[in-house]
């Protein structure tokens, strides 16, 4: 048999990292047709296919999902070894990359935040925001260890992630203050006046279009936007009515600068879900500061407005 030796094994692992071949033939110094050749030689050896090709880059088959999880095992070891080995590092403190789609409210995201930070102390904790395919693939090449969004995201096989819906919010429609005195009574004002909505394929978006099909209309589409700031602003100058978790504007709503159009929930909810790898890249210690904030979130909590703080 012809077997795969660790040089062919390392590009590999380093592709499935980067993401793309140019990318890791960058950081391993070699140039991006000689990497595509190990890459494939290793294939054929190995008679798999472990990457998917793409204009984006590649990302893992499950078969190469099965392998880079045994290489996580091995290379990452060596590396910290070499580096011992060839000069002394000061200690460097856990990273813990977070992913979150637009629309999460900071809430969630901050209270996941302070679970982490009491298991893991000295930790840094990185956060940015990302659309869902983005955040989909960082979940996929292992480039995040915890997603917060507001849908369930997992990459395929799903089975290989952890998938826990953490909240959920009831959404209301709100507007202006000065146009709400223009308005009909709700819900006839959804009839009539255009809509601030999300981006299609948004579960809010999704929502709203299905609770206007029960009111046999359809929505007045002003503008489509997804961030959360922005679709915020353009309710403020009162472009429209927008469904929106009102948690993320309490500070309006107690102003009165954006006023409700009904007191009591329609059926239609904010999520907010947390995604994280089996096996995350970090090891053990991500792997249990996760198990905490599952554990410290077992119920599904419908979350209330509060008032703002002072």
């Amino acid at each position: 048999m012809d077997y795969a030796n660790y040089n062919q094994l390392y590009y590999f692992f380093k592709t499935a990292q980067a993401g793309s071949l140019t990318g890791a033939a960058k950081e391993l110094s070699i140039t991006q047709p000689t990497l595509s050749i190990k890459i494939k030689t290793l294939e054929r050896k190995l008679r798999l296919q472990l990457f998917r090709r793409g204009k984006n880059g590649v990302s893992l088959t499950p078969e190469g999902l099965r392998i880079f999880e045994s290489c996580e095992n091995v290379f990452p070891l060596m590396e910290e070894a070499l580096s011992h080995l060839t000069e002394k590092k000061a200690p460097q403190n856990p990273m813990i990359h977070i992913g979150t789609s637009f629309s999460v409210v900071p809430e969630e995201i901050l209270r996941i935040k302070r679970i982490l930070a009491a298991k893991m102390p000295g930790a840094v904790v990185g956060i940015a925001s990302y659309s869902w395919e983005d955040l989909r693939q960082k979940l996929e090449r292992r480039q995040i260890e915890i997603a917060i969004c507001d849908s369930d995201l997992a990459p395929e096989p799903s089975s290989l992630y952890i998938r826990r819906r953490l909240s959920r919010t009831p959404v209301y429609f709100v507007a202006a203050k000065s146009l709400k005195k223009k308005l009909p009574p709700f819900p006839q004002s959804l009839r009539e006046c255009p809509l601030l909505l999300r981006a299609p394929g948004n579960p809010i978006r999704v929502q709203v279009e299905k609770f206007m099909k029960s009111l046999g209309a359809s929505p007045k589409v002003h503008v489509e936007v997804e961030d959360p700031e922005l679709i915020r602003a353009m309710a403020l100058e009162g472009d429209g009515i927008v469904a929106i978790n009102p948690l993320s504007i309490r500070k309006e709503l107690a102003e009165k600068t954006l006023v409700k159009l009904h007191t009591r929930p329609v059926g239609i909810y904010s999520d907010a879900w947390l995604i994280a790898p089996k096996n995350p890249v970090g090891g053990s210690l991500v792997s249990s500061a996760i198990e905490d904030c599952l554990k410290s979130e077992k119920k599904l909590k419908t979350l209330q407005e509060m008032p703002p703080k002072r």
